[in-house]
């Protein structure tokens, strides 16, 4: 599925996103000409599907217009939302007085019913927010619910951000039976909150160059411990084993589960794998370019991979050859053997050995 970033503002500041960083190399938001261009080429292509995301797209008033557009030509949005949708550029813990007026935000929400194909909300903690910022996401879901939308859950789990029981107690609230799920992806200039892969854990600092002159030895070392990470109870457990049980978890509550990109199959035990691959969709070893379309239409293999790209979706036949440039594009790094991996069988076959990005600036091998 093709995606489109309308704007990189946002109302949260969520410390393991990926975006932050890309409104200082491409415009804030996306033309109203760019748009129609755009929608012109998806058309000729006839491109089924489009991922709406942002940023926060609910905060470019243009949303309804835009979905209904796309809805138009037969393309189906699938909006990626925190469900907020409150138009200032507040964070968390400011004054939310300039939130959508009561006929905006009934406006939104019906655009949202009506034409897109997917709303997929990601329901962070809510720990991570204040009362106020609960009382609007609550409230706008239960608007969605009771209009039938069809909304997708998602789950990020990153260092210090592995609970996940909120968010089966919010499916059985608001009648949501999927959730997307991955692990936390650096961002173009690995300046967010991130999991690094165990592709790389049983490297030493003697056997790795540092690309990021900035990083010292203790932060690389601190960075390339297995993948411990830290639960809210102060305990240390290994990424895999939250992963699991939290599927284990959707599985018996009738919730499907479904991977957003790759993890390396040596991260999980042999049983792990088994039940995973039965049970969770698109649970896969090897990662395809998700093909971003950033807000001047420049096209990358993906918002960690930001620096794989191409000039512009419109100068390309469709989403098949945008997806052969990018995959070439990053075919020298696929095939940069870690050396982690050198002796695995299924490098290159079934695994790539973790996240490119990590590949791309974190180690030189």
């Amino acid at each position: 599925m093709l995606n489109l970033f309308i704007t990189y503002k946002c109302n949260l500041s969520c410390d393991y996103c990926f975006v932050h960083g890309l409104g200082q190399l491409h415009p804030m938001s996306i033309s109203d000409a760019d748009f129609q261009r755009l929608c012109v080429w998806l058309a000729e292509h006839q491109v089924p599907t489009l991922g709406i995301l942002g940023g926060e797209p609910t905060l470019d008033k243009r949303l309804p217009d835009m979905l209904a557009r796309l809805h138009d030509i037969g393309v189906a949005p699938v909006v990626f939302t925190n469900a907020l949708f409150e138009s200032s550029e507040s964070r968390i813990g400011d004054d939310l007085s300039l939130a959508l007026k009561p006929k905006e935000n009934d406006e939104l929400i019906s655009a949202l019913c009506k034409h897109a194909a997917n709303i997929v909300v990601n329901y962070n903690d809510p720990t991570n927010y204040s009362e106020i910022q609960i009382k609007r996401r609550e409230s706008n879901l239960q608007k969605l619910q009771e209009r039938g939308a069809h909304i997708t859950f998602s789950k990020n789990f990153a260092p210090g951000d592995t609970e996940w029981q909120y968010l089966i107690d919010a499916c059985r609230r608001f009648g949501v039976n999927a959730i997307r799920y991955d692990i936390s992806r650096p961002n173009l200039n690995r300046t967010n909150s991130y999991i690094n892969s165990s592709a790389y854990e049983s490297k030493c600092a003697d056997d790795i160059q540092i690309c990021n002159s900035s990083q010292s030895i203790k932060q690389l070392q601190d960075n390339m411990k297995s993948h411990l990470v830290a639960s809210h109870d102060g305990t240390s457990r290994h990424i895999n084993d939250h992963i699991v049980e939290f599927v284990r978890a959707c599985e018996q509550a009738s919730i499907m589960t479904g991977l957003d990109c790759c993890l390396p199959s040596c991260m999980f035990t042999t049983e792990q794998l088994q039940y995973l691959h039965a049970t969770s969709l698109r649970f896969t070893h090897v990662c395809q370019p998700s093909i971003d379309i950033q807000t001047d239409l420049q096209v990358s293999y993906c918002m960690p991979l930001a620096q794989f790209a191409l000039s512009n979706v419109l100068d390309y036949n469709g989403e098949w050859e945008l997806m052969a440039g990018l995959s070439s594009m990053a075919k020298p790094l696929r095939e940069k053997r870690p050396l982690a991996c050198e002796a695995c069988e299924h490098y290159a076959k079934s695994c790539q050995g973790g996240c490119l990005a990590l590949r791309a600036s974190d180690v030189c091998v």
